[in-house]
């Protein structure tokens, strides 16, 4: 019976499970956000030992204080994962977050920043303060939220070349729907929702 199940599996192909599983990771807001933040402090400035400076202030907010909050939810046994899935349980790490980009966008701003990384990390702020409004009636996707809004300053800044990009928001919706953490309504207007706000408030600030 197990040569059998072997057998089936195999000719099935990779399990979609686990390949949405791997999407998920990958663009998760703790991964990628980092990296679209250390891209942007080393390359806005000719001080190396500065733009790490700046780097490590987004880390601090973006994963540091957040990662933290929700690693103790996760301990204690008040959520059943990092990602929160829980509607309910979401908005005390939201406005944790919101609180410590408001910070860090403030200290970025106080120690002159490039203005794209200030401008992101405010951007932050906003956007998730909105999610979090919003989540008081329905569970709008932060994963969706986070890939849109760390695309969209490539699109807005370097145009064409980066278009490419826009081919993970079919991933991300692809992945968090077969995984069942969200609807299809759900993760696309998370992206769709990020895209504007981002877009619009690049617009001010840039």
């Amino acid at each position: 019976m197990k040569d059998i199940d072997l057998s089936a599996r195999l000719r099935s192909g990779p399990d979609e499970q686990a390949i949405a599983r791997f999407i998920s990771v990958m663009l998760h807001p703790f991964l990628i956000g980092p990296v679209v933040f250390l891209y942007f402090s080393l390359s806005g400035t000719d001080n190396l030992m500065f733009g790490w400076l700046v780097w490590f202030i987004t880390f601090l907010a973006t994963n540091v204080v957040i990662g933290v909050y929700v690693g103790l939810m996760k301990r204690q046994g008040v959520t059943s994962s990092v990602d929160v899935p829980e509607r309910a349980l979401r908005v005390r790490p939201f406005l944790v977050g919101s609180l410590g980009y408001v910070l860090a966008a403030i200290a970025l701003y106080l120690i002159h920043a490039p203005v794209v990384v200030t401008a992101l990390m405010s951007i932050y702020a906003v956007n998730t303060i909105i999610a979090t409004v919003i989540n008081n009636w329905w569970k709008i996707s932060i994963h969706g939220m986070a890939i849109a809004g760390v695309i969209v300053p490539f699109l807005y800044l370097y145009g064409g070349p980066w278009w490419w990009l826009a081919l993970l928001f079919p991933a991300m919706t692809y992945s968090r729907v077969k995984l069942k953490a969200h609807t299809p309504a759900q993760v696309i207007s998370g992206l769709s929702l990020a895209f504007v706000l981002t877009w619009l408030q690049l617009e001010l600030w840039m």
